[in-house]
């Protein structure tokens, strides 16, 4: 095939065009952006043959209709489909064998692939292959009538296209069409060259029209229920409603963002999901938590609020913004639903400086009524039960609505009030009680958890005595009940205006042993677990501006029920050691004894057992704990002394008691100063038994080379080292 020389000077002009302008093209996908569902066109063509009878003409002209169909997911690629007719007018001959007419009509049909890219807004460039059918009809080729001949074709065009507007473009058409005669006349066999123009009508919306900004959404049905300002941190972890989205479109979205925001009570929208791409028609559900900020302790009642999901996305390349509004119920932070009894958990505000501060008054006021060697937790529990007593606190059925009836029925809202509050207005219901104690034990360390029974909250605290040594708390193994090993105590803090702790200890033991038989209507919960879901109320650092109380009444009545709770224990081994008449049953009450600071009943019980076996070394080594305890350093000395010189007379240095005993001397010249003679003992008591003595390095080194640090490590240590069993 050869082309004219002004037909190669305009392909090369196009091609260097269409180069240059695709080589600077931006990496904006812009065929999708501006993507269409289907278009209809019309062109115009001079058509110039190469080849062929066909060169009987110089130039002829066709008209055709084309309808494209871009491919949703890849719109560059665009099945066609293409009817027309060209106009053939045969040159005029001088020669008298060429007097046949070969003027005709030729009616086409092309169908294939085409191919077109944007490189800016405005303009395109493209190609076509396409294979189709071709009818000639000649009018009077041989003088005896209509004449008809078909082709088969292969085309192949390219198009750089002009889009003034999205839906209208105009096209600059170069085309290679290749003809294939069949029989009867095979004389149009051969190539054509023809250029031409047309224009083009595209379906579908422009996506830069004002109303495509929202078109790509569609929200389903919106609701949230109340939400709870207690319940801050559980909304930030855990859906409580949940938003479908729609693509509406006929083609992906991507990077979709679904946010939630509420003005004023949030610093920042709340972040729901991310979708990297969402098919057309596709929906998706998204879960609904909100991280509202401090705000939300500062309603009162219940506040209707107007939220708004927020969906930001990308249609065709274009950034797009829908949203939502959303109406539902704040209510204040003293207001709950029974829907989960774990929310008790977020009105125990352990973190609480205020009331800290209480506790430290509590323990300031009880410090020197103390039981050395009884449980700290529960001793803390009887200062915190009488410092509430002294204060005023009691137990008030809520006017509006009770834990009974909100428990019954999770829709009704109850009210817990912050444990701030509670101790401002001195009175509270179950669960306000429940929460006020929980936190002040918890703000000084001690774990505690809360019991439901129908209609009834009431608190429990765990002691850091194991299972196996209930008799340490009380006799009655009844009045604790096993947590993994550790006993634990309930107490009836409604009591709290009316009775003695050891009262609302035994009444929550009969409340919660009620229901031994049937287990799921009383359940216990952790504080520390159920916090790890309903984290505690944030609050501002706050005087109450209280007046706590009688320090000297809160510790009369401690001390009163301390004594009653050491009385029942001593009385328990004294009635055992009474029955056996056994010196280590005696033994055992002296240790107790001596552990709770009773030195009479101590030094009672370990007489009787020296009585009942003068050589029972156990109750003389006591006995020298006992005067140790006391600081009788001296008669100390002399008890543990004659404990070192019987078990030398027995050869009796193997026994495990022996390095105690060297230890109690040790220590006991220590405190009479006389710091050689204790590194002497300490020397001593390391041969014998290297294990023992590794917390009493300061025996060694004495007062001058750091000795207030080793006696730090002397106090968390046992305070005597007791002697049990049958030596």
């Amino acid at each position: 095939m050869r082309l004219q020389g002004r037909q190669r000077h305009f392909l090369a002009v196009v091609l260097l065009f269409v180069g240059a302008t695709f080589a600077h093209a931006q990496g904006i996908d812009l065929n999708s952006y501006y993507a269409y569902p289907w278009s209809l066109g019309a062109s115009f063509q001079s058509i110039t043959p190469q080849g062929g009878s066909q060169q009987a003409a110089q130039t002829y002209y066709g008209l055709s209709g084309t309808a494209r169909f871009p491919i949703p997911g890849v719109p560059t690629l665009q099945p066609f489909a293409t009817l027309g007719f060209n106009l053939f007018t045969a040159a005029t001959s001088t020669t008298q064998t060429q007097v046949a007419n070969f003027d005709n009509t030729q009616i086409l049909g092309l169908a294939g692939l085409g191919w077109s890219s944007r490189v800016t807004k405005n303009f395109e460039i493209g190609a076509d292959l396409g294979l189709g059918y071709e009818m000639i009809i000649f009018p009077d080729l041989l003088g005896t009538g209509p004449t008809r001949t078909d082709n088969l074709l292969a085309s192949l065009s390219g198009h750089v296209t002009l889009n003034p507007a999205y839906s209208f473009s105009i096209d600059v058409v170069p085309t290679l069409t290749y003809r294939y005669g069949l029989e009867p006349l095979t004389n149009f066999t051969g190539l054509a060259f023809g250029i031409g123009g047309g224009v083009n009508y595209r379906f579908g919306d422009d996506p830069d029209a004002p109303k495509a900004s929202i078109r790509s959404i569609s929200f389903g049905e919106v609701s949230f229920p109340p939400l709870y300002a207690a319940m801050q941190s559980y909304y930030a972890k855990n859906a409580f409603a949940k938003v479908t989205i729609k693509n509406t479109e006929k083609f992906p979205i991507t990077d979709v963002q679904v946010s939630f925001n509420q003005a004023g009570y949030m610093d920042a929208p709340t972040k729901l999901m991310s979708i990297a791409s969402l098919d057309a028609g596709k929906s998706v559900d998204v879960p609904v938590v909100a991280s509202f900020n401090s705000e939300v302790f500062n309603t009162n009642g219940d506040t209707p609020l107007n939220g708004e999901i927020q969906v930001a996305y990308v249609s065709h390349n274009r950034p797009a913004n829908q949203s939502q509004s959303v109406s539902y119920v704040l209510y204040d932070r003293t207001s709950i639903s029974w829907d989960d009894n774990r929310k008790e958990g977020a009105f125990i505000t352990k973190a609480d400086t205020a009331l800290r501060n209480y506790a430290t008054f509590i323990r300031q006021a009880v410090k020197d009524r103390l039981v050395p060697g009884y449980s700290s937790p529960v001793q803390t529990a009887m200062a915190v039960y009488y410092a509430l007593k002294e204060l005023g606190v009691i137990y008030q059925l809520a006017l509006t609505s009770s834990f009974a009836a909100a428990q019954a029925n999770p829709l009704v809202v109850d009210h817990v009030h912050l444990p701030r509050e509670t101790l401002q207005r001195k009175a509270g219901d179950c669960s306000d009680l429940t929460a006020l104690f929980d936190a002040i034990m918890e703000s000084v360390g001690i774990p505690t958890g809360f019991i439901t029974v129908p209609g009834h909250i009431y608190p429990v605290f765990g002691t850091k005595i194991a299972t196996a040594n209930y008799r340490e708390l009380h006799p009655d193994k009844t009045m604790t009940f096993d947590v993994n090993g550790e006993l634990w105590i309930p107490v009836e803090m409604t009591m709290v205006g009316t009775s003695d702790f050891l009262s609302a200890w035994r009444k929550g033991v009969e409340e919660w042993s009620a229901l031994a038989n049937d287990t799921k209507d009383r359940q216990i919960y952790f504080t520390g677990t159920v916090q790890n879901v309903f984290s505690p109320v944030g609050l501002k650092e706050e005087d109450l501006g209280l007046q706590y109380g009688d320090t000297r009444k809160i510790a009369d009545n401690f001390r009163d029920t301390t004594d009653k709770v050491i009385d029942t224990v001593i009385d328990s081994y004294t009635t055992t050691a009474t029955t056996s008449n056994s010196k280590a049953d005696y033994n055992r009450v002296g240790i107790i004894a001596a552990q709770f600071g009773r030195w009479d009943q101590a030094l009672k019980a370990l007489n009787t057992a020296l009585a009942l076996d003068r050589n029972y070394l156990s109750a003389e080594i006591n006995l020298g704990n006992v005067y140790f305890l006391q600081q009788d350093y001296q008669n100390a000395l002399k008890v543990f002394h004659q404990a070192e010189g019987s078990m030398e007379a027995d050869s009796n240095q193997a026994s495990p008691l022996y390095g105690r005993v060297l230890l109690s001397i040790s220590r006991s010249y220590y405190e009479l100063e006389n710091y050689d003679q204790a590194s002497v003992y300490y020397d001593k008591a390391s041969a014998a038994d290297p294990n023992l003595v590794s917390t009493y390095g300061y025996l060694k080194t004495g007062p001058t080379t750091g000795s207030s640090g080793s006696r730090a490590s002397e106090a968390t240590g046992p305070q005597a080292l007791f002697a049990e069993g049958e030596e």
